[in-house]
């Protein structure tokens, strides 16, 4: 029980130490966020090496608030996805419902026509296989 919180512990000490990585190489890069610098000058008043070590700890707070912003994104686009499946799922059980034979066609409606399956022609009728040869 002990050694699985020690864990724990350690796999977050090692998450932050990621996310200060990442938010020193943003500042060297060039790149300030104008509102966490502005708020890490005001909360060090005004000392300049006070506010940098200030906005770095701000950075870092802005970088795993988007961490948890990112989890519950990447779930809604997962149920979004396996929405779209579903959806396409169901358009391929209605189109096999959809299948039937016309004179020596084989065709399957596609939503806005019918193909035959052997030679590909295409017609909005299914009528229109009847008169017709396959081929």
């Amino acid at each position: 029980m002990f050694d699985s919180i020690k864990r724990a512990r350690i796999r977050a000490r090692r998450g932050e130490e990621a996310l200060y990585a990442a938010a020193l190489r943003e500042i060297e890069a060039g790149v300030r966020r104008d509102g966490l610098w502005a708020q890490a000058v005001s909360q060090a008043s005004g000392n300049e090496s006070r506010a940098l070590a200030v906005y770095l700890a701000l950075v870092v707070r802005a970088l795993k608030d988007g961490r948890a912003e990112v989890k519950p994104m990447q779930e809604s686009r997962q149920a979004a996805s396996r929405k779209l499946a579903d959806a396409v799922a169901r358009k391929m059980t209605d189109q096999e419902r959809t299948r039937a034979q016309a004179g020596d066609h084989i065709v399957a409606f596609t939503g806005s026509q019918w193909e035959c399956e052997r030679c590909g022609r295409g017609a909005r009728k299914l009528s229109d296989f009847i008169r017709t040869p396959c081929g």
